[in-house]
């Protein structure tokens, strides 16, 4: 053994933790290893005389993990709700521009249930303003559904959609 115990062995001994025989019997005729130990053994009773952890640290980093968790939520809902919302504007301009390029645009059809913009046109601007009222969250009239299921979604404005396309192409 050497001269004297490294700083892990004293600490280790401080604490109670350390179950070598040889370090115990160098601490008992050790001078300067003894004095070690009790300096060690002071400072962790002045540092903490219970042996407790500080009060509030599991109940902060529980709170840190979790207002972090749902500020990841939140960004995450937010950017997933900003590219549903561009999706489906781009969707909707892809079948407008496509409507309008394949069958000359023009007035749309005439007014029906279905015209839910009230422009007395049913066209790609139904769909449009459906899709723009689904992502904003807001509520939304139940004349929308043009599907029928009592449920206004992604099936409504691809119904729209479709419509117009389906009307435009049997008047060629």
């Amino acid at each position: 053994m050497t001269d004297h115990l490294n700083e892990l062995q004293l600490d280790e001994l401080a604490a109670g933790e350390l179950d070598d025989r040889d370090a115990l019997e160098h601490v008992t005729r050790c001078a300067a290893c003894s004095r070690a130990v009790d300096d060690l053994r002071a400072l962790r009773t002045l540092a903490r005389p219970d042996d407790q952890p500080f009060p509030g640290v599991a109940e902060l980093d529980a709170r840190m993990v979790g207002s972090a968790s749902e500020a990841a939520a939140r960004a995450r809902a937010r950017h997933r709700a900003i590219w549903a919302g561009r999706l489906a504007a781009a969707a909707l301009v892809i079948l407008g521009a496509t409507a309008v390029f394949r069958w000359g645009g023009g007035p749309g059809d005439p007014a029906g249930p279905r015209d839910v913009n009230g422009d007395g046109h049913r066209d790609i601007l139904d769909a449009l303003v459906v899709a723009r009222g689904l992502a904003s969250g807001d509520q939304v009239p139940t004349r929308w559904d043009v599907t029928g299921d009592a449920v206004i979604d992604q099936r409504d404005i691809d119904e729209l959609a479709l419509e117009v396309v389906a009307l435009r192409e049997e008047s060629r």
